[in-house]
């Protein structure tokens, strides 16, 4: 991509079946367990937001409290400025998924994934088509959003886990902790956490990227 362009990349998650983890941008009443990303940007690039966020389902644990959650397949797609006057060559943006849960019954976690994700993005020599002037006020006005809080749909509210859920889940999860808890442990090695996601969870979490224009 060329210097003034926007490009755009995507992180992918792999869930084992009935497992699930918890979404970045959108949350429901009430929920306190939620996902974070922070970056750290080479110069040149400039992270833009929002992030779309795909794969988002509302549920209820067995209490009969709402909440949303990310399935298998689930992604993150997120925007980057190339600056004008960055030079041509490989550029890599670092990003990084805290307190991360993955759950079933029960959950583990939360906790940082272990590793960054690299997003390299290739800079061309020239320069870019003109921004639209939607474009121009997204770059200008960067702002990071609040988590948005989302109604859940009538037959999610009230009762407990089973007794009307409708789009609900049928297999029977446990109540999730609080962000700050820890139902596993961070320890290193295969017998700690993430050695229980790579086998149990996620499979590594098998984050994979792509990057494409926009």
């Amino acid at each position: 991509a060329a210097p003034g362009s926007i490009v755009r990349f995507s992180i992918k998650g792999k869930l084992q079946p009935d497992f699930y983890t918890y979404p970045i941008t959108k949350i429901a009443p009430g929920q306190i367990n939620v996902t974070e990303i922070a970056y750290e940007t080479p110069s040149g690039l400039k992270v833009l937001w929002s992030i779309e966020e795909k794969g988002l389902k509302f549920d209820k644990d067995f209490k009969g409290k709402p909440y949303l959650k990310l399935l298998d397949g689930f992604t993150w797609s997120q925007d980057v400025y190339i600056e004008p006057t960055t030079k041509s060559g490989e550029l890599t943006l670092k990003v990084f998924i805290k307190d991360l849960q993955v759950c079933k019954t029960p959950c583990v976690g939360p906790d940082d994934y272990p590793e960054p994700i690299l997003i390299k993005i290739n800079v061309k020599e020239g320069s870019a088509a003109a921004l639209t002037a939607e474009q121009e006020k997204r770059v200008k006005n960067n702002d990071r959003p609040k988590v948005e809080v989302v109604q859940p749909p009538a037959n999610l509210v009230g009762g407990p886990k089973g007794a009307d859920n409708g789009a609900a889940e049928k297999n029977e999860m446990g109540d999730t902790p609080p962000r700050g808890s820890n139902s596993g442990q961070r320890s290193s090695g295969a017998g700690g956490l993430w050695g229980l996601l790579i086998s149990a969870a996620v499979g590594d979490p098998d984050i994979s990227t792509c990057i494409g224009p926009v």
